[in-house]
């Protein structure tokens, strides 16, 4: 049985300020991010699909360099299918809009308004609307029904779906199941959905292609599949270069920055990750941690990377000289503690938040 073969991305975010990275690696990662655009271009040939379906957030704002733009032309040329996008609330589809004021290969079709374009060698209709505003509360599934007969009915739309009032076009996945389509692509959520079906109707989220920080964490990709006449399949294709990951180290016991360097560098397994390093743990008050020395001498060796100290000072009494304000002032807690007043976790509270400030970490 001969199906239609389909790659789906969106949310790239093209030109955005990654202000979460230090300069030039800011620049480096802008260039990866447009080198990504390649490679799924290259996956899409290689896997002879017929479309390629962009759920919108191809920018991140309405400020697009002029690269960036003669290199997407440059990769939908060579493309030997049709393209379709659908605009979404980071590139909305204005007056002012690189949609409007561009001219694009003729193999893309951008939607706006709702349209269904049929496509005739492949009896299939491509349903698809366009964010024209930053926000739309009003969902555009509410008035859309596949009104074109067609083997192959595909919707394209970028939107929340929530049954609650959204600012992103919010999608109920009752009108999912009601719109006549066979299967929905969607963006704006940035991780895959996996293949879902409401109804006789099957939809997913492809996720974003590139992470760009730490609120995006894991691996990212496209979507390969396949439009049956009764059932759709569905293949998740990792593409990022590079993955943001968190990890937490125990530093308790580390008295000296190459102990520390070395226990951290034991945690960093993968060479295209670029990690936040959480370093938990207690910590002696005679140890600085040198968290900004550290972190240049890591971005040396891995481009970028972010440390953050999550550590406690040590509370035992004996860590302390007698008679030192520490010494006196944990002495008084644990009076406290034995008398019952307090409960454990305020005392903890209490006992860390003294420390803190009867020992700053920049002079222990």
């Amino acid at each position: 049985m001969k199906g239609i073969k389909f790659v789906q991305s969106g949310d790239f975010h093209l030109d955005s300020p990654l202000t979460s990275h230090h300069e030039p690696f800011r620049k480096e990662r802008r260039e990866e991010l447009l080198e990504m655009v390649s490679r799924l271009v290259d996956i899409a040939i290689k896997e002879q699909a017929e479309l390629l379906l962009l759920a919108g957030d191809l920018f991140d704002g309405s400020r697009v360099e002029e690269k960036t733009l003669q290199h997407l032309e440059n990769q939908w040329k060579r493309f030997p299918g049709r393209i379709f996008i659908a605009p979404g609330n980071h590139d909305p589809y204005t007056m002012d809009s690189v949609y409007e004021k561009r001219t694009f290969p003729p193999n893309v079709t951008i939607f706006k308004d709702y349209e269904e374009v049929y496509v005739e060698d492949l009896d299939l209709v491509i349903g698809g609307q366009g964010f024209t505003k930053a926000m739309e509360p009003t969902g555009f599934l509410t008035n859309i029904q596949c009104m074109t007969a067609a083997t192959f009915r595909m919707l394209l739309l970028h939107g929340e779906i929530s049954n609650q009032d959204h600012p992103y076009n919010p999608i109920r996945l009752a009108e999912i199941s009601s719109s006549g389509y066979q299967y929905v692509a969607l963006g704006h959520r940035h991780s895959f959905s996996g293949l879902q079906k409401e109804g006789d109707v099957y939809y997913a989220y492809a996720g974003m292609p590139e992470g760009r920080g730490f609120d995006e964490l894991g691996e990212k990709g496209i979507l390969i599949g396949t439009l049956y006449e009764e059932v759709v399949t569905l293949k998740f294709h990792p593409l990022a270069k590079r993955t943001y990951e968190e990890v937490q180290v125990d530093v308790t016991g580390i008295l000296t920055r190459g102990d520390l360097l070395k226990t951290i560098e034991r945690k960093l397994v993968s060479v295209t990750t670029i990690y936040k390093v959480l370093l938990k743990g207690m910590i002696s008050p005679y140890f600085r941690l040198p968290l900004e020395e550290l972190q240049e001498t890591l971005r040396l060796k891995r481009g970028d990377i972010r440390l953050e100290d999550h550590t406690i000072l040590a509370k035992d009494t004996k860590t302390y000289a007698p008679h030192s304000l520490r010494h006196l002032f944990l002495q008084a807690v644990e009076q406290k503690r034995q008398e019952g007043l307090l409960d454990e976790e305020m005392l903890q509270s209490v006992e860390t938040l003294g420390l803190t400030l009867l020992s700053p970490k920049e002079y222990p």
